[in-house]
C-alpha cells in the first residue's frame, strides 16, 4: 500500500508458506516504511521477511499477553534488534494509536 509518499506492508494472517512465496517472488518489492507483523507475530513471519521488509516503523496488532510471549521470539527478534532498520514498534495491546500520515517518527 503506498499512502502520502509512505509505503505499507500488511502482512495479515500469512503462513509460513506465503511468507516463502513473498520471498522467492516478490523480494525485491518488499521494503515499506510501515511493517503490520505477520499474524500477530505468530506462525508466518519470519525474521527473513522482516529483514527484506526493512521497515521504519512496525504496526504490532497484539494484545498485553501475546506482546510479552512474541516480541522476543526467534522469528521476530530482527524487530527489537538495535542493529535493525527499526525506529518505532507500535504494539496495539489495548489501546488505540492514530498516526497521522505522512509520519516522520516525531509525533
Amino acid at each position: 500500500m503506498y499512502v502520502y509518499y509512505q509505503t505499507f506492508m500488511m502482512s495479515g494472517d500469512m503462513s509460513p508458506d506465503s511468507n516463502r512465496i513473498c520471498i522467492d517472488c516478490y523480494r525485491s518489492h518488499l521494503q515499506s516504511d510501515f511493517y503490520q507483523v505477520a499474524h500477530h507475530g505468530a506462525t508466518g513471519g519470519s525474521n527473513e521477511f522482516n529483514k527484506i521488509c526493512k521497515p521504519k516503523y512496525v504496526l504490532w496488532p497484539i494484545g498485553g499477553g501475546k506482546w510479552d510471549t512474541y516480541k522476543n521470539h526467534e522469528r521476530n527478534s530482527w524487530l527489537s534488534d538495535p542493529n535493525s532498520s527499526v525506529e518505532i514498534i507500535f504494539p496495539a495491546l489495548f489501546q488505540t494509536t492514530v498516526i497521522k500520515l505522512p509520519f516522520d517518527g516525531s509525533e
